[in-house]
């Protein structure tokens, strides 16, 4: 949608929070994503520097040009008449605020395509060695993934339920029951050496027996 539509809308909802400028400036960037949500039209962008769905590398040429003087010119219309309509001495900042909060997600859209950034999922690992030459950590790497983990009378004895009780109890059952779990093709070759396969309806998924 258009910048001036999301400035005018943004600028109308900021008109019930005059005194409050900071909420009308959430207010506003929240209301360009229910905005966007209806069905809408935009004019064409014919530079693929400014394309988001494009994002190719910045050119200087005619096209960039003409894509950022309707850009600019939709905003600055959107933003003059949302004071316009909307604006009064109390209520000034409040106003342009929420106009400029609710134009804001299509720039931030526009940064993101030139850098992209992916937040980190999950939670560091800690360090598994003391500090030490590179050398010496990358041989105990070695040795702990290529010693396997054997269960004991000492591990099953152990209190309550650590680390090497549950796997030790892991162990234990695949080695008793001869289970083995795979995907789907890991199941279809079942017959072809691994054994036969058992269908388990309520787990949803086939568990080929070793």
């Amino acid at each position: 949608m258009i910048l001036c539509t999301h400035a005018v809308v943004g600028a109308a909802l900021a008109s019930f929070l005059p005194s409050h400028p900071a909420a009308a400036f959430v207010v506003g960037f929240a209301s360009h994503f229910a905005i966007d949500a209806i069905p809408h039209w935009d004019y064409p962008i014919r530079s693929r520097s400014v394309n988001p769905m494009i994002a190719a590398p910045i050119a200087f040429d005619r096209a960039l040009l003409r894509d950022a003087a309707a850009i600019g010119s939709d905003g600055l219309f959107g933003v003059a008449v949302a004071l316009y309509l909307f604006s009064s001495s109390a209520s000034l900042w409040a106003i342009l605020l929420g106009a400029i909060g609710a134009m804001l997600p299509d720039p931030l859209q526009f940064v993101h395509g030139r850098w992209p950034y992916e937040p980190q999922v999950g939670m560091p690992l800690p360090p598994a060695f003391p500090r030490g030459p590179r050398r010496h950590q990358c041989g105990g790497v070695r040795r702990r993934l290529s010693r396997p983990f054997v269960p004991s009378r000492k591990h099953m004895a152990l209190h309550g339920l650590p680390r090497e009780k549950v796997l030790g109890t892991v162990v234990s059952l695949l080695e008793t029951t001869l289970i083995r779990i795979g995907n789907d093709d890991y199941a279809k070759q079942g017959d072809q050496g691994r054994g036969r396969e058992v269908a388990l309806p309520s787990l949803g998924a086939d568990l080929p027996v070793a």
